[in-house]
């Protein structure tokens, strides 16, 4: 049998380059993406007389009456059953064969789109699902995104913010791993019926990895146009290892005012922003701060939908999704009764919760928790639309503080590319760089922005890793004055001059003027400030604006 290099099948990206790389010494190209396929005539091993088992890493496309391409999995070309195949083959009528590699689930693809060649056992199942979570742990991936998309199913994990596509599944293959996720390792707690692809569905999947990490998997699928596909989302928890906040970016007067935060037996500390903002993390290092303020024998109890973070020494406890339940309403009712010193409760979405955090501050309690709205003032009008009276809700202490988080990438230092006044107009848009002069009206050489293409260091995204941008408000009795009076622009002059130790470079303590100190230090793209936290402007008191 001709072994050849890749050299014949123009539909391969960068096929007719695959010599000269090899030459050079560089990695042979690995077909991830359905799209890559040749387009040639699938032959079956069958009609060869060739074993099935053969279809689990290679597939077989005939080009010509005696040409044809031999897609071989990745992991299993140097392997025996590989060289037993290319002998088989040998004697088959094709004895020009051109060798290719791909990913073993672009040979289940390739074989799906002819005959169900795959096996989709629950054992098989497990082993791609739990490769997957392997692989996506390892990159450093917040969230497994698959969406089928007719007959088959795009990977992609979020890396630092950013969506990168890893490869293409089977919808075979998508819609087997969705089954056995939910319906075989989902915490039984947190479901209330079987997968479908028919249905919204949410749950919490455990999983430990090899090394014996524990991984925990926010489960979300539903339907999606058109009809019979699906998108599934799979949020990787944080893992067992707590993170301090000085590990989480916090400047150091932030972090001394969170510790104010947490003095004193009851109030109530409010982490505000998106989802995937680092709200749960923050929580957890508050705890811990409280921890080591009152005590190792301190009583923390958690309360969470799921829960997300294994605390060794808390009370934890996982919650259904479904307010109206009987269980939901007890599990409220028990935190009373358990006598806790610290609370963390996951998130205040509806009246019955406020009601809840509301009479568990009144009781003496600390309590830590999240609210969903865009800035730190923006709690207070949410709060007064979940049923908090202003007698409560404006009282002093009720709200220790509030803090502000969104995760910002950070630049990949290996391929990020300086702020060119002569290339500027095509690393800023005209409004958004004319903001930026008002804010950095001169030197401008310590600002980098993201080189699109990326490099290997950064998966070719052009980021590693996120920084947070924050901004916090501590409720004292002057504020509260003013918001009592319904004078929010009052209430935000004072909270802009307040606290001058949490201004940052004398910009004062928005996220916004956090975000500036990253971008001076070259380590987020202005263009990012925009696109996460809206117009690059400093916000000043009314008085000096006028």
């Amino acid at each position: 049998m001709n072994i050849t290099e890749p050299n014949i099948f123009s539909p391969i990206a960068d096929a007719a380059g695959a010599d000269d790389s090899m030459q050079s010494g560089k990695a042979k190209h690995i077909i991830s993406d359905q799209a890559e396929l040749p387009i040639a005539r699938y032959v079956s091993f069958s009609d060869l007389g060739l074993p099935a088992h053969y279809t689990a890493f290679s597939a077989l496309y005939a080009t010509g009456e005696q040409t044809a391409i031999l897609l071989i999995a990745d992991t299993a070309a140097e392997d025996h059953q590989a060289f037993d195949l290319r002998d088989r083959i040998a004697s088959s009528p094709y004895v020009h064969i051109t060798e290719q590699l791909a990913t073993a689930e672009i040979i289940s693809v390739a074989h799906a789109a002819n005959v169900e060649a795959e096996s989709t056992d629950n054992t098989h199942i497990e082993t791609i699902a739990f490769a997957l979570i392997d692989e996506a742990h390892a990159r450093g991936a917040s969230d497994i995104h698959m969406e089928t998309r007719g007959n088959h199913a795009d990977v992609l994990f979020r890396i630092d913010g950013v969506r990168v596509k890893i490869r293409t599944y089977t919808m075979k293959t998508a819609m087997a791993i969705n089954s056995v996720l939910f319906n075989v390792h989902a915490d039984p707690a947190a479901k209330t019926q079987d997968w479908t692809e028919k249905e919204w569905l949410d749950t919490v999947v455990p999983y430990t990895q090899a090394n014996g990490e524990a991984v925990q998997l926010r489960f979300n699928s539903g339907p999606i146009y058109p009809s019979g596909n699906v998108s599934t989302v799979l949020r990787l928890g944080a893992q067992s290892k707590m993170r301090q906040l000085e590990e989480l970016g916090y400047t150091e007067p932030q972090i001394a005012h969170a510790e104010d935060m947490i003095i004193g037996s009851q109030g109530m500390v409010i982490l505000v922003g998106p989802t995937g903002s680092g709200k749960t993390t923050t929580m957890h290092a508050l705890l811990d701060r409280i921890e080591d303020l009152r005590g190792a024998e301190t009583k923390v109890m958690t309360l969470e939908s799921p829960v997300e973070l294994h605390r060794p020494n808390a009370t934890q406890v996982s919650i259904s999704d479904n307010r109206e339940s009987a269980s939901y309403r007890s599990a409220l009712r028990a935190t009373f009764r358990q006598d806790p010193d610290g609370v963390m409760f996951g998130e205040i979405q509806e009246r019955p919760e406020a009601e809840y955090v509301k009479n568990l501050v009144l009781a003496g309690r600390k309590l830590v928790t999240t609210l969903h709205v865009f800035e730190v003032f923006a709690v207070f009008a949410r709060l007064r639309e979940l049923g908090i009276p202003d007698s409560v809700l404006y009282m002093p202490g009720f709200i220790s503080g509030v803090i502000y988080t969104r995760l910002l990438p950070k630049l990949c230092t290996h391929c990020r590319t300086p702020l060119e006044p002569e290339n500027r107009a095509k690393q800023m848009r005209t409004n958004a760089y004319k903001r930026l002069k008002a804010v950095i009206p001169d030197d401008h050489s310590a600002i980098h922005v993201r080189t699109r293409k990326g490099c290997e260091k950064c998966n070719m995204t052009g980021y590693k890793g996120r920084t947070p941008c924050v901004e916090m408000l501590i409720p004292d009795r002057t504020l509260l004055a003013y918001l009592r009076k319904d004078d929010e622009t009052a209430a935000r002059d004072y909270w802009l001059t307040a606290n001058p130790d949490l201004d940052i470079d004398g910009r004062g303590h928005s996220a916004i003027a956090h975000a500036v100190h990253w971008m001076l230090d070259g380590v987020i793209d202005p263009n990012d400030i925009e696109i996460f936290l809206g117009p690059l402007v400093i916000e000043k008191p009314s008085t000096a604006q006028e």
